[in-house]
């Protein structure tokens, strides 16, 4: 029974990085999470001093749900920095600023998305386009369907059995 709640969160080793230099830390993937990237208003701030960068000010606020519903903060800003994650680099990729809590980062539902991202919950890993197989509806007319009959051999024939005798 006690497998049925904890235990660790999807975290995954990142760099955020703006000019030649980057700073690793972790992040948590949220599919659960419906935006693109978060960032900790706290750590951003840090960010923004270390990197010598900006806040970019959004056109709108947006008001954040907890995962139970209850309100959260506003969101107003983004600061944008370029994202390395498994190796793979990412341009001027916008985060969210917001409080979040344990996280300095978390990845979301729509940037993992748009990456077409799969998580492999069981392993903890990312599992990125380049890594799956195939789609079965693609692999299928891929196929040749050979009946059982073709397998089968044929019944030996007396006469070719003679002269193993």
């Amino acid at each position: 029974m006690k497998d049925l709640i904890g235990g660790k969160s999807f975290n995954v080793p990142i760099k955020l990085a703006y000019n030649g230099i980057a700073t690793s830390t972790n992040s948590l993937a949220d599919t659960g999470a419906n935006g693109a990237n978060f960032i900790d208003t706290q750590y951003a701030i840090e960010l923004a001093r270390f990197f010598d960068r900006k806040f970019q000010e959004l056109p709108f606020k947006c008001r954040m749900k907890g995962y139970n519903g209850a309100p959260g903060g506003v969101i107003d800003r983004t600061l944008t920095l370029n994202l390395w994650v498994d190796g793979r680099r990412f341009q001027n990729v916008p985060l969210l600023v917001t409080d979040l809590g344990q996280h300095p980062v978390i990845l979301g539902r729509k940037w993992l998305a748009a990456q077409d991202i799969w998580l492999d919950v069981k392993n903890q890993r990312l599992v990125w386009p380049s890594e799956r197989s195939i789609p079965e509806q693609v692999a299928e007319p891929m196929l040749k369907i050979v009946p059982w009959s073709v397998l089968k051999r044929p019944d030996p024939k007396p006469e070719h059995q003679a002269d193993v005798e």
